[in-house]
């Protein structure tokens, strides 16, 4: 076939304008889903073609001209397709505030337009420094408030060798050491400096009024924080492992597993966002003494509580939206279900073996 009918317009009606050979149709003429050559169907055009296809596959119904012509309908506004240095970065900010909302986030990104997986992995590292951020104002926010109140509150104190900027470098870029390159003096003595391990305990006993009658709130919230974390990010990752276990399902839709991968990478929205979520708690207990407490139990439950609620929501808009599957939310709550079960049975495995 020398010439094809290239589809313009919408709906059900049918065109007749050239377009490329078949030859260059090889690498676009597949089901968006699947993956089926229906360079076929393509064959059985004569002087007219439907602007509407079905692949005789899977069942997916789409449109010839995405199929055909996929760049033009890229959105400019996902990472994947965004152009130059400064779109990668405005295309990932763009992406970010897209995914909160995940109907409309997969109700614009299509199956027909290209995975890219060197832009999802550069996604993936923007939303990891989310979280750093974060990270990086709780840790100056500490430094901060030690750092000043020993030299500013505490009259024993008659001067302190160590500056700001060195106290927030140590906080952010050494938080486990031991020791501290700084000292202060009380008198004629030489105290060494809080060292970036001991500034939460530090921030206890420094200012005025004396030591507080109970621990530091953001240091008893660390490990059950990181425990919630770890279990967001194995229910991440084996939530689509349910796939496997869905056999009828799958087979039916025939979905790619490129397809899962991009879910399971925009997806990382969930857990970055709640790992953020927790150092901003922590920012706000440093600065707000009296909702310290607080806000650091409001941090756990968050994080205990919300990540297989929003990835049952996350999983239940790729279904239907971008997978374009049936029963979208009961097939979401059963893969969250399988892969909660999964979890459970690895921690048997696992507590099996270390004994």
């Amino acid at each position: 076939m020398d010439e094809a009918p290239v589809i313009v317009g919408q709906g059900d009606m049918t065109a007749t304008a050239p377009v490329t050979s078949d030859q260059n149709l090889a690498g676009r003429a597949r089901c968006p889903r699947c993956g089926y050559d229906l360079r076929g169907a393509i064959g059985t055009w004569a002087d007219q073609c439907p602007l509407v296809g079905t692949c005789t596959e899977c069942g997916l119904q789409f449109d010839w001209v995405e199929v055909l012509h996929p760049e033009k309908f890229e959105p400019q506004w996902c990472v994947e397709f965004a152009r130059g240095r400064l779109g990668v970065l405005t295309g990932a900010i763009k992406t970010l505030g897209r995914s909160l909302w995940p109907w409309r986030f997969f109700s614009s990104l299509k199956m027909s337009h290209t995975v890219r997986p060197r832009r999802l992995a550069l996604y993936l590292v923007f939303l990891l420094l989310i979280p750093g951020i974060a990270y990086v104002a709780e840790q100056t926010t500490v430094a901060v408030r030690v750092r000043y109140e020993l030299i500013g509150q505490n009259r024993s104190i008659t001067s302190v060798n160590h500056s700001y900027f060195a106290a927030i470098i140590e906080a952010v870029f050494k938080p486990t050491s031991s020791n501290s390159s700084g000292s202060y003096a009380v008198g004629a003595a030489v105290m060494p400096y809080p060292p970036p391990n001991g500034l939460h305990e530090a921030f206890e006993i420094v200012p005025i009024g004396g030591p507080r009658p109970y621990m530091n709130a953001f240091v008893l919230s660390i490990e059950p924080t990181l425990a919630a974390w770890s279990l967001g990010v194995v229910i991440s990752l084996l939530l689509p492992v349910g796939f496997v276990l869905l056999p009828i399902s799958r087979r039916r839709a025939k979905v790619r597993w490129i397809h899962v991968g991009r879910v399971i990478a925009y997806g990382f929205i969930i857990p970055s966002l709640l790992a953020s979520a927790f150092f901003v708690c922590g920012v706000i207990a440093y600065l707000r003494l009296e909702w310290r407490d607080n806000a650091m139990i409001m941090a756990i439950w968050m994080n205990f509580l919300l990540p297989a609620p929003l990835l049952i929501i996350w999983w239940a808009a790729a279904t239907k939206r971008y997978l374009r599957m049936p029963h979208a939310w009961p097939v979401s709550i059963l893969l969250a279900l399988i892969a909660l079960l999964i979890l459970v049975v690895m921690m048997v495995l696992l507590t099996r073996l270390m004994r």
